[in-house]
C-alpha cells in the first residue's frame, strides 16, 4: 500500500490585478511541501529548530524581518533542504497575463488556482492529507470546500483538504517559507539578485513548476542585445511551450522539458547538471535513472527540441542565442567527423584493390561514399 502523504500549502502574492499599486506583487506563486507520514515526526523537529535558531522562537513567516536579509532566509532553506526529505510543488500565476473578468474576483481567484493546484498534486498520490492556510473567512472556507469536491470529482477530497490557522498546523509555516521564497525567484516585483541562489537550495526538492498562462515573454534586453539571439530565444522557447502543450502530462519527456524551461527561466546561461536533473524528476519518476534522462534528451533532440550541451562543461540547458546553437552542432561534429576520417583512410584503403570501383560505386554505399567526398574537405 502506499505511504500516506501530508501536503501543506501556502501562497505569496495577493489577488489583486492592481499591478500599478505600490508594492503589489506581479504574480501569485503558490507552493506546497509533501512529507511522507515516515518523516512527519522529522518535519516538525526541523520546523522547530528554524522557528528557534532563525525566527527567534517565533512563527516562520517569510515576510518576517527576521529572515530580511538573503543570507540568513538561504541559511533557513538550505537548513531546511538538508534535514527534511520532502518535495515542493509550485503553481506561478502572471497576473498581468489574466484577462478573464471572472478572475478578478478574489474569491473566484481563490478557487480558481487552488483548483488548479490540488489537480496537479493529488494526481500523484492516493492516501493524502492537504492542509492550507485559511483564506477571507469561514464562509469562504466551506465555499471553497463546495466547488473543490464539484469541480475534482475525488469522493475522499471533502475529508482531506483542510483549511487551517498556520499557528494550529505549524508546518504550513515550511510552506509559507518556501512560497515567499520562490516568490522572490518568479515574481518581477519582488525579484532578488540572488534568485539563483534560492534556486540552487531548493532544485533539488522540486517538481517542475506549472505556469499560468503557460507562454513565454522574452526578457525586456538592453541595446547591445544581438536581435538574432532574441529571435533564437524565441524560437526555442515556443518550441518548447508547443511540445509541453501537445504532448501527455504522463510523458517523462515533458517534465524533463518543464524542468528545464524552469531553470532556463531563472538563468538562461546555466547548464543544469544531469543530477539535479535526475533530483527533480525522481520525485514524479521513481526510480529514474540518469541513462534514462540522457535517453529522454536524446528523443528530444530527435522531436527538434534544442537541447545543448558544452565541451568541457556538464549539464544540459535550451539554446538561448547563436553561440548555443554553434555549440549544438558542433557537439555532433565532434563525433562525426572522426568517424568520416575513418572512413576516408579505409576508402583510401581499398583504392588500392580492384574490386574498390565495384564496391563504392554500389548503390548500396552511394551515401558512403558522398560522405567520404565531403570529410575530404575538412
Amino acid at each position: 500500500m502506499e505511504e500516506k502523504v501530508y501536503i501543506y500549502g501556502d501562497e505569496f502574492g495577493t489577488s489583486s490585478m492592481n499591478l500599478q499599486a505600490q508594492n503589489e506583487v506581479s504574480h501569485f506563486v503558490y507552493s506546497a511541501i509533501v512529507v511522507s507520514e515516515s518523516n512527519l515526526n522529522k518535519a516538525y523537529e526541523v520546523r522547530d529548530y528554524i522557528s528557534k535558531n532563525f525566527f527567534q522562537g517565533q512563527k516562520i513567516r517569510s515576510k518576517s524581518r527576521a529572515v530580511k536579509k538573503i543570507d540568513k532566509r538561504l541559511k533557513a532553506l538550505q537548513y531546511l533542504s538538508n534535514n527534511l526529505d520532502f518535495k515542493i510543488y509550485t503553481v506561478v500565476v502572471d497576473k498581468s497575463k489574466i484577462d478573464s473578468a471572472g478572475l478578478q474576483i478574489k474569491e473566484v481567484f481563490y478557487k480558481y488556482f487552488q483548483k488548479i493546484f490540488a489537480s496537479n498534486i493529488i494526481s500523484d498520490y492516493q492516501n493524502f492529507e492537504i492542509y492550507v492556510d485559511e483564506l477571507i473567512s469561514e464562509e469562504y472556507k466551506q465555499e471553497m470546500y463546495s466547488y473543490l469536491n464539484k469541480n475534482l470529482s475525488i469522493q475522499s477530497l471533502f475529508s482531506n483538504y483542510k483549511m487551517v490557522d498556520d499557528k494550529n498546523e505549524v508546518l504550513v509555516q515550511l510552506a509559507d517559507l518556501v512560497a515567499g521564497s520562490l516568490g522572490r525567484v518568479f515574481a518581477h516585483s519582488h525579484y532578488v539578485k540572488e534568485a539563483s541562489d534560492i534556486v540552487d537550495v531548493l532544485i533539488g526538492k522540486m517538481t517542475p513548476p506549472e505556469y499560468f498562462p503557460y507562454r513565454y515573454q522574452v526578457p525586456t534586453t538592453s541595446k547591445s542585445t544581438n536581435s538574432s539571439s532574441i529571435l533564437v530565444t524565441r524560437f526555442v522557447i515556443n518550441d518548447v511551450i508547443l511540445y509541453i502543450n501537445q504532448n501527455s502530462k504522463l510523458d517523462p519527456k515533458v517534465d524533463l522539458l518543464k524542468f528545464l524551461y524552469f531553470c532556463f527561466r531563472i538563468n538562461p546561461n546555466q547548464f543544469v547538471d544531469v543530477h539535479s536533473i535526475q533530483g527533480s524528476l525522481s520525485r514524479l519518476h521513481k526510480n529514474i535513472t540518469v541513462e534514462q534522462i540522457r535517453t529522454l534528451i536524446r528523443d528530444l533532440r530527435y522531436d527538434g527540441i534544442l537541447v545543448v550541451t558544452a565541451a568541457g562543461r556538464s549539464g544540459y540547458k535550451l539554446a538561448k542565442d547563436e553561440n548555443d546553437i554553434s555549440a549544438y552542432f558542433n557537439h555532433y561534429l565532434n563525433y562525426v567527423k572522426p568517424m568520416l576520417r575513418k572512413m576516408e583512410v579505409a576508402s583510401n584503403k581499398l583504392k588500392k584493390l580492384d574490386v574498390d570501383n565495384h564496391l563504392m560505386d554500389s548503390q548500396k554505399f552511394l551515401l558512403l561514399k558522398q560522405l567520404i567526398n565531403v570529410s575530404e574537405k575538412f
